[in-house]
């Protein structure tokens, strides 16, 4: 019996260090796959000026196919510009969206604040941060070949939700053409009655406008007043939703936008 015994072990040691080997492969095989699908995007890097206001901006394209009209994706950062922070990251929020956008035949831009001097906020100095950011879109965006200027989504995020609800949508309307996503904020306007800029009764009744926070979020009483300024006049596809259990660190922004996009359509 202890002569057979080994010699009944030896196969099956064999066929487990076979198995375990296969299973490293595999998973190596799968690592790789993923990796392969989490691709990084280098952005194109550039800078604009109006008004004595200058600030750089990134434009994601790749997989972007340009010989069909091509939409475009802005995206406002949150406070302090974090989303910045290597922007060539492929596991970072800028190419997360970016992929959101490509899947869409869209161009991601994502502008940074030219108001500087106060954290890397849209908010303050919101004026002058609405012309700087209507002249970018105008001259340096809608002006590029084969940019479809009737399919422009907006999102925000945080502090750039804000400059969204408060300054995008009652200011620039005709550069809101397919819908905004405000995240993680979204603030009613404090001192407007009406969007400055109007829209005519279809638009009003079309235009997806999102609100999505978190519901362990600060933000959440400003979402619900900054989607119900809209609905009260007369905005026909506002929605809002509170996400379980997330923060305003932790909300899957590329996720979150990905539905919203899809619900739209």
């Amino acid at each position: 019996m202890s002569l057979t015994r080994p010699r009944r072990a030896w196969p099956i040691a064999v066929a487990a260090t076979l198995l375990a080997l296969l299973s490293m492969s595999l998973l190596v095989v799968t690592l790789t796959r993923g990796s392969e699908d989490v691709q990084a995007c280098d952005p194109i890097t550039g800078e604009f000026s109006h008004e004595d206001r200058e600030s750089i901006f990134h434009i994601y394209s790749c997989g972007v196919d340009a010989s069909r009209p091509v939409g475009v994706l802005v995206h406002l950062h949150g406070d302090g510009a974090g989303e910045f922070v290597g922007p060539e990251d492929p596991e970072g929020t800028l190419n997360s969206l970016a992929r959101v956008a490509r899947e869409r035949n869209m161009l991601l831009i994502t502008p940074q604040t030219p108001d500087q001097g106060n954290g890397w906020t849209w908010w303050r100095n919101m004026g002058q941060n609405v012309n700087w950011l209507s002249a970018f879109m105008r001259e340096e965006v809608l002006a590029r070949r084969n940019v479809d200027a009737e399919n422009v989504w907006w999102s925000g995020y945080a502090g750039g939700a804000d400059m969204l609800s408060r300054g995008v949508l009652t200011h620039m309307a005709p550069l809101v053409t397919s819908g905004a996503v405000m995240m993680a904020g979204g603030a009613a306007p404090e001192t407007l009655e009406e969007p400055v800029h109007p829209y005519d009764q279809e638009k009003r009744d079309t235009l997806p406008l999102s609100w999505v926070v978190g519901a362990q979020d600060e933000n959440v009483a400003a979402a619900r007043e900054g989607s119900q300024w809209y609905q009260e006049r007369g905005f026909g596809n506002t929605s809002l939703r509170v996400s379980g259990d997330a923060t305003q660190s932790n909300l899957p922004q590329a996720d979150v936008l990905d539905a919203a996009m899809d619900a739209a359509s």
